[in-house]
């Protein structure tokens, strides 16, 4: 499983329990379980992910991440002002931006819209 562990599996195991989702399983890096009463899966809302994550804080994955961060960046410094060059910092600049592109929130899908008729851009090529 290559999920980064942003959501522990645990913490969507707790809320699947609490409001009776079953059966979870990862499919496309997404959460996957079955909603009371229903046949099909639904991936878990993004909204709930966002309330899980506010509600529980940093994984221990992350919490893992930012520490060797801070130690890596204490250890830049050090070595950028014993070698009196600025290299060490930029290839931590470097190291940081991966660090924050792996950890973004922007893949988690974004919540339906729920529209019964087309958008008014779609009408106007049928009106001609």
């Amino acid at each position: 499983m290559s999920l980064p562990l942003r959501y522990p599996p645990q913490w969507i195991v707790d809320w699947c329990q609490e409001h009776g989702w079953t059966d979870l399983f990862v499919e496309c890096r997404q959460y996957w379980a079955f909603p009371p009463g229903a046949v099909l899966p639904q991936p878990i809302p993004a909204e709930v992910l966002i309330a899980i994550k506010k509600a529980q804080g940093l994984s221990p994955f992350e919490q893992q991440s930012f520490s060797i961060w801070l130690g890596l960046f204490l250890a830049a410094i050090a070595i950028a002002w014993y070698w009196t060059t600025p290299l060490p910092l930029l290839s931590l600049f470097a190291g940081s931006a991966g660090l924050v592109a792996w950890l973004d929130d922007s893949e988690l899908p974004a919540a339906t819209p729920r529209v019964s008729e087309p958008p008014d851009y779609a009408q106007s090529f049928y009106l001609d």
